[in-house]
């Protein structure tokens, strides 16, 4: 019986010794997770830590975050270097990423096509809140008498080639040269608007036009600019390209990277961004007389 006894003893003692042991190894295990578990937090805020100090990380905005004021500014700049970017249409895309990485890579910068305070340093484009808000001109509405006293009379006279009758040739701007206009628009199946559009100035001899694109079609049909002969279309296009805001070939075709950087000229001119050829813009680029001519864009070697 004493034997029985001692036994059992014994049995409960190894018992309470393997549960002991067993909860030291618990114990342990727990201890070593916890450990790797706070390494690994540790490591991560570190990285955090190191990447939110990062100048590049810190002070690099996403693409699509810029202002398009700033955008354009850099498609300007890229073009003016040459650099292919299809227009200064404040969009970021593919190709400006492209055209901006290629840059980076011929200045000695990391070409992450990312517009990063350096890289728009050496652009010469401001960067920073508020950096650009005041480098593009207001939109303000535009009235015929803003053409200008040598353009009015060049289209005077022009009028009165056709056999209308525009009043005196004086470049001043009033109801007969607009009912002239209108005449000369509704005698060619034109709406017969008052208004000088760029199907009406070619007409006119401001833009060239072949004998088919200017013969009526329907009465009161109206045109858009891709109806314009396709030499009118390169005369817009290389005066674009010439101030910078469009690259590649003039080829005549009215397409979306036209739009786009005729869109952005009339934002850089304080003008309403329709994208439309209108007489305003058309003189803005210098193709009507008494227009400024195009300044020189100086191409910056590769």
């Amino acid at each position: 019986m004493t034997s029985i006894k001692s036994q059992a003893t014994d049995g409960r003692a190894l018992a309470r010794t393997a549960a002991s042991r067993a909860d030291s190894r618990r114990a342990d295990s727990f201890t070593v997770g916890l450990g790797m578990a706070t390494r690994t937090v540790c490591g991560a805020v570190l990285i955090a830590g190191l990447l939110a100090g990062s100048p590049s990380a810190a002070q690099t905005p996403a693409p699509d975050a810029l202002p398009s004021s700033t955008v354009r500014m850099l498609q300007h700049s890229l073009m003016q270097g040459g650099y292919a970017v299809d227009a200064a249409d404040g969009v970021w895309g593919p190709k400006t990423a492209a055209a901006l990485r290629e840059f980076q890579r011929v200045k000695g910068l990391q070409p992450t096509g990312r517009p990063d305070p350096q890289t728009l340093t050496a652009l010469g484009v401001p960067s920073g809140p508020g950096a650009t808000g005041d480098r593009m001109p207001q939109v303000r509405s535009r009235t015929p008498a803003d053409l200008g006293t040598a353009t009015i009379r060049a289209i005077q006279q022009a009028l009165d080639k056709q056999g209308l009758q525009a009043g005196p040739v004086d470049g001043v701007w009033g109801e007969r040269t607009v009912s002239a206009i209108g005449n000369l628009q509704r005698a060619r199946g034109m709406p017969a608007s008052g208004e000088l559009d760029a199907h009406t100035l070619a007409v006119l001899g401001f833009l060239p036009a072949a004998a088919e694109r200017t013969a009526p079609r329907r009465p009161g049909q109206a045109l858009g600019p891709a109806d314009l002969d396709p030499a009118a279309i390169r005369m817009i296009q290389q005066s674009l390209g010439q101030r910078g805001f469009l690259s590649g070939t003039a080829d005549g075709v009215w397409g979306d990277n036209t739009v786009g950087a005729m869109r952005a000229f009339q934002r850089a001119q304080g003008m309403e961004p329709s994208g439309e050829p209108d007489v305003h813009t058309l003189a803005a680029l210098g193709l009507l007389p008494g227009a400024p001519a195009a300044p020189a864009v100086v191409r910056q070697p590769r």
